[in-house]
């Protein structure tokens, strides 16, 4: 069947003139068959549409007969904005999201780029792995953690100190404390309130669940402090942690007083 010409009035003027016409193809499935070109009509009606051969896009005339109207082409050409290159594969070498204010985070959570709004004050950005998306999470709090004896002993017998400010003389069994929450120790400090022996070393190690950790402190009999300000270690709650007291050697004589500390963040 040939293509049939429809007259469409498209301009209610008082004098209804008749100034378009628009044509479809029944024979195909009565598609519409735009005017086309390479420049526009010169003398377009409101809601007339246009095929721009040179662009490769629909045109339509706005209501106020004003304008021309792209309708939904794809782009062809150089790109701009927040892409480079030409159509149809430019490059994203920026974005533009909407919804962010200062402080905001963007990141991509598998299939897009989205904003995580600012935290509340103090909080520090963390990271959860792959497959798992950051958020803000509350600094913990930091404390210290002691641990003591009012002495060594002289001999290589193996002890531990005791947690908490003790006055007695470390047992040759660990005594443990539990880790309240996850965190690093370091800071390892070590002091003998009051100094004797014969200078033969004497090594203060942290233990957590009875295996010896790096954060460890040597220091001779006869000397008054140490640290080990190197070595940190991790922890979960519930890990038992303790500080066993080795000397290779007989001491002589046992320092008093003895102070451990560690920092606890």
């Amino acid at each position: 069947m040939p293509t049939q010409v429809v007259v469409l009035q498209i301009d209610d003027s008082s004098d209804k003139t008749i100034v378009g016409q628009q044509t479809w193809d029944r024979a195909n499935g009565g598609i519409l068959v735009a005017p086309a070109g390479n420049a526009f009509p010169g003398s377009p009606a409101a809601g007339e549409i246009f095929w721009r051969s040179d662009q490769n896009i629909l045109y339509r005339r706005n209501d106020t007969n004003t304008a021309w109207d792209a309708l939904g082409a794809a782009p062809t050409g150089q790109a701009g904005g927040d892409l480079d290159g030409y159509y149809p594969n430019p490059e994203v070498i920026d974005l533009t999201i909407f919804g962010e204010q200062q402080g905001s985070i963007l990141y991509f959570n598998g299939s897009n780029w989205v904003v995580l709004d600012p935290g509340p004050d103090g909080y520090v950005l963390t990271t959860h792995g792959t497959l798992m998306d950051p958020s803000w999470e509350e600094i913990a709090d930091g404390g210290m953690i002691l641990f003591g004896a009012s002495s060594v002993a002289a001999t290589t017998t193996t002890r531990y100190l005791i947690p908490g400010v003790a006055s007695t003389l470390a047992p040759t069994v660990a005594v443990s404390m539990a880790a309240p929450r996850d965190g690093t120790l370091k800071n390892l400090f070590i002091r003998h309130n009051i100094s004797a022996g014969n200078g033969n070393n004497i090594v203060y190690t942290v233990r957590i669940n009875s295996v010896a950790s790096s954060l460890s402190v040597t220091l001779a009999s006869t000397g008054n402090q140490s640290s080990d300000i190197v070595n940190q270690i991790n922890v979960n709650q519930g890990d038992l942690i303790d500080i066993e007291v080795t000397k290779a050697l007989a001491i002589g004589a046992t320092p008093n007083g003895i102070i451990a500390s560690l920092e606890f963040v």
